[in-house]
């Protein structure tokens, strides 16, 4: 599946003296496997973009397309394009509400029309997918811990067999382990499903070791649409809206224009960037460099 955005504009209140302009003039496109991180400081449009994706707000003008169809044309069922593009919001353990975990992840394939034996069946594979065991399938989603709730949450987004998965920061408020577990699910899932993904975060650092291209938003726009060694490499202009490159980029860039070359900057990791730094040091470039820069 392909989302497409064709100078999309977002206007909230346009009647109002001062409207909000959180989308302006947005073209990019979305889908085909990829895993996408969608960056930027908070109020820069990054959740109102993705609530443009599976039809959740209605653009002011611009059009999003689906597989070429328009999503707000008359005819087409925006109720089957919220099940293939799912949308994980933030904290969405607080949107739990059933007497237990299975007939909470029942709810949204329920939803969509399937039997129950059929939503049963959607159910325990998605929480199976995610990592709850069948002993907490009668268990009340209240009394899991924070790690286990936002994971039987995504498995109530996952039991609609999406096609593009959307994850509104998944992290925020877990401790570090849980923030691990958390994304190594949702990498599992990219490779294992072969879901579109697209990671929301305030984190370079988490995006820079899951998504292989990098959409930066500012004031409504899409400032930079890269993948991540160029976004990388615009640190300074990235400092200047709010964001800190991951400091393995940073130190790596800063090396570079010492004139030592060789460097790819998606490094991330400690072992990567030293890994870089050895190899940069060792190959005919970076030596001559670095002792260039030396001279």
């Amino acid at each position: 599946m392909l989302l497409r955005f064709d100078h999309v504009n977002c206007i909230y209140d346009p009647d109002a003296s001062e409207p909000v302009h959180a989308l302006t003039d947005v073209s990019l496109s979305v889908g085909g496997g990829e895993f996408v991180g969608l960056i930027g400081h908070t109020g820069s449009g990054k959740s109102t973009l993705v609530q443009h994706m599976n039809g959740l707000l209605r653009p002011t003008s611009g059009t999003v397309f689906a597989d070429d169809t328009d999503i707000w044309s008359d005819r087409y069922d925006r109720k089957a394009l919220r099940a293939r593009v799912g949308l994980v919001f933030q904290y969405p353990e607080h949107q739990l509400f059933e007497t237990d975990v299975l007939a909470d992840v029942c709810f949204g394939p329920r939803n969509l029309g399937r039997s129950r034996e059929d939503a049963e069946r959607d159910a325990k594979e998605a929480l199976s997918m995610v990592g709850i065991e069948e002993a907490l399938f009668s268990q009340s989603p209240f009394d899991l811990s924070g790690g286990q709730k936002r994971r039987v949450a995504i498995a109530g987004v996952l039991a609609m067999h999406p096609e593009i998965l959307i994850l509104d920061e998944p992290t925020a408020g877990l401790d570090p382990r849980r923030r691990e577990e958390i994304l190594s699910l949702i990498s599992e899932l990219h490779e294992t499903q072969h879901i579109s993904i697209v990671l929301v975060s305030h984190s370079m650092e988490d995006v820079a070791r899951y998504a292989d291209r990098i959409l930066v938003m500012d004031n409504g726009k899409v400032l930079y649409d890269d993948p991540p060694a160029a976004v990388f490499a615009r640190h300074r202009e990235l400092a200047a809206i709010g964001l800190r490159a991951p400091e393995a980029a940073l130190l790596l860039s800063e090396l570079s224009e010492a004139g030592l070359s060789g460097f790819d900057t998606y490094a991330v990791s400690a072992e990567d960037t030293a890994k870089e730094i050895l190899q940069a040091m060792h190959s005919p470039q970076g030596v001559a460099a670095d002792r260039e820069g030396a001279v």
